[in-house]
């Protein structure tokens, strides 16, 4: 999503992310872009838009590549809206609201990204997230990049489907669940406790780092359990959004199995 000249709105583009928008009740969404090429009175984002009262503008694609720039694959549509979280956000997600709507839920997971900075790999995980029922996704405010048009396509429309919170103070955030009754997950390729062998609480935080860096000294300290992902010697480490995948799929897993 590409600021331009008001940088309280933001431009998604593609089908599957404009399609997810529009569903999503909490998106405020302000004008759909559209080249003629594309337009089809049946295509369900044509059809939410007009449910939703959005305006419709036929574009030529020189306009659209303009916004977001020629190599983006827009797919002919550019939707206008603003923000889900950071600071031009239309409304905030707070820790506590997904909380409390977790609460009479068998299991509840939340995913923690401490400090990742790449867009793209944000994107992937919130994608992830969304395949393997993760309640939320929480961002650290600082060194955490804002939500963008490369995010949006990264997560292929998950942006619009697990809530994001971001939070000032990640020991807080942690110390706060913990009296709720949540585990958390640390995943460290120092852990002492490999993946497979791990059981995991019916209510957990996993917690990921940085690519390099990895967990922050006291988000370490704050877990309950550190956790390594086996791996082959031929490779040092995984891509955050990768590790992420397998630390979800795990959990998810273990829940089906139960």
């Amino acid at each position: 999503m590409n600021r331009i000249k008001d940088n309280r709105y933001l431009w998604i583009y593609g089908k599957h992310a404009c399609l997810s928008a529009l569903k999503n009740p909490n998106r405020v969404c302000i004008e759909l872009l559209i080249t003629h090429k594309f337009i089809d009175k049946n295509d369900p984002v044509i059809k939410l838009a007009k449910n939703r009262k959005i305006g419709i503008r036929d574009v030529e694609i020189a306009k659209i590549d303009s916004l977001v720039g020629s190599k983006a694959i827009h797919q002919g549509m550019l939707l206008k809206v603003l923000p889900l979280f950071g600071r031009n956000a239309s409304s905030l997600i707070r820790i506590e609201d997904i909380v409390a709507q977790t609460e009479a839920a068998p299991t509840s997971t939340i995913l923690v990204l401490d400090e990742v900075t790449d867009v793209h790999n944000v994107g992937a995980v919130l994608r992830t997230a969304a395949c393997f029922n993760v309640d939320a996704v929480v961002l650290t405010e600082h060194n955490s990049p804002s939500e963008s048009c490369g995010m949006a396509k990264a997560s292929s429309g998950a942006i619009d489907i697990v809530p994001v919170v971001c939070i000032g103070n990640l020991v807080k955030t942690l110390e706060y669940l913990k009296q709720k009754n949540y585990w958390c997950y640390g995943f460290d390729a120092s852990g002492g406790t490999c993946l497979h062998q791990v059981e995991f609480s019916e209510r957990r935080v996993v917690i990921l780092g940085a690519e390099g860096k990895g967990m922050r000294h006291l988000t370490k300290k704050h877990c309950d359990h550190l956790v390594k992902i086996p791996m082959s010697e031929k490779m040092e480490s995984l891509n955050v959004s990768n590790a992420a995948a397998i630390a979800m799929y795990s959990v998810f897993l273990g829940d089906k199995r139960s």
